[in-house]
């Protein structure tokens, strides 16, 4: 069983986000802990996913996994306490309205205000002691530079040049595995029997790093997929693309 999986993360960002948008973090008074709680949560995040495969191989990344998972769960009980009793109760101890008067309600204003005043402290001292255990998670620089971070969609965007790019450069066969080899040979004799008639798509998929390109590179090479296709285009599409930009670049990649 996963220690902290990713949408146990991602489902307790999301409920810091509702937190900060509801009333009930404006009455508490804690919305910048809040916050750098959540910054600080966000920065660990990518994280997860190598450190999930390399616990079982590291003790270290285990007890690391484990402290964060506690962090969560303790940040996760008083968001959910100060939702359901605390959120109804500090609701229920907002300032009285114009109708009502101090005199009718003496004892219980001064209940209200004592409780109040307790109940935000209390919540405000939760989450910076949370803070600062996670920022001893954060900054445990042992671990954090041993940990490879998975790439966020937002993080490619602002990076676009860092994105790997494929070129038709042939791929010596003394480096292709002889699996690669096979499957590429089964492949080819597909390509060769489809009717070209109809324009036939043939995938290649899989987990990154297991020589989809390199067949792919051993594939447009073939002799006899030279001599049944003259013409033959090379087309890398990145993740940010537009269709005239595949327009201008096919004719240039044969």
């Amino acid at each position: 069983m996963a220690m902290i999986p990713d949408f146990l993360v991602t489902r307790y960002l999301t409920k810091l986000t509702d937190l900060l948008e509801g009333e009930i973090c404006k009455v508490l008074g804690v919305k910048e802990e809040i916050k750098k709680f959540q910054r600080r949560l966000e920065r660990l995040s990518p994280y997860l996913q190598d450190a999930e495969q390399k616990r079982h191989q590291d003790n270290r990344v285990n007890t690391w996994l484990r402290d964060l998972k506690g962090i969560v769960y303790d940040a996760e009980d008083i968001i959910e306490f100060c939702t359901i009793p605390g959120g109804s109760e500090l609701m229920s101890l907002q300032p009285l309205s114009s109708s009502s008067t101090l005199v009718s309600r003496p004892f219980t204003l001064l209940a209200s205000c004592f409780a109040c005043t307790k109940f935000r402290h209390e919540i405000a001292v939760s989450f910076e002691r949370l803070n600062d255990r996670l920022k001893e998670i954060r900054d445990d620089s042992e671990i954090i530079t041993g940990l490879v971070p998975l790439m966020s969609h937002q993080w490619l965007q602002d990076h676009p040049t860092s994105q790997r790019l494929t070129t038709s450069l042939e791929v010596k066969a003394d480096i292709l595995g002889a699996k690669i080899e096979d499957d590429a040979q089964t492949l080819i004799r597909l390509i060769l029997k489809h009717d070209h008639k109809d324009n036939g798509v043939f995938g290649i998929v899989g987990m990154g790093g297991i020589g989809k390109t390199t067949m792919a590179h051993k594939i447009f090479h073939d002799e006899r997929i030279k001599n049944n296709f003259p013409t033959r285009i090379w087309i890398c599409v990145s993740k940010n693309y537009t269709r005239i930009e595949l327009l201008k670049i096919g004719p240039t990649n044969k």
